[in-house]
């Protein structure tokens, strides 16, 4: 049987400057944010929000930030005003992510039990900040 070649990882080549940054600059950022960001107390979100934008995000006013979060290129990050960011939550940012209202219940205990999420499309995008 013949199998056919779907996808071809040995012909993989990362596109030129998809990290936005510097090889040390996105290992520093990992460094700071497995040590600095994620062992800081819960109530720290000022020092969450001032070590994203050490690093280029754009953090609006008075945005909560836990320490469980993770980034994975701040640089390319832009969350507005008043935002909360919960735990857990992975922010993928291959491409620039930009943040609108949202209220997001996944997993919700018994309080009006709101349907867990699959795809949300529209959460975030590129053309709204």
């Amino acid at each position: 049987m013949m199998s056919k070649d779907y996808q071809r990882l040995d012909r993989f080549k990362l596109p030129p400057h998809f990290r936005g940054r510097s090889a040390f600059i996105v290992q520093l950022w990992w460094l700071v944010q497995s040590t600095l960001f994620a062992w800081s107390p819960q109530f720290m979100y000022s020092w969450r929000r001032f070590l994203l934008t050490l690093f280029g995000a754009r953090i609006g006013k008075k945005v909560l930030i836990r320490p469980s979060v993770r980034t994975t290129y701040p640089w390319k990050l832009s969350i507005r005003d008043y935002s909360w960011i919960g735990d857990e939550v992975e922010l993928y940012t291959l491409g620039i992510l930009r943040s609108v209202r949202t209220w997001l219940f996944p997993n919700a205990p018994t309080f009006a039990e709101v349907t867990t999420l699959q795809r949300v499309p529209s959460i975030f995008t590129p053309d709204l900040l």
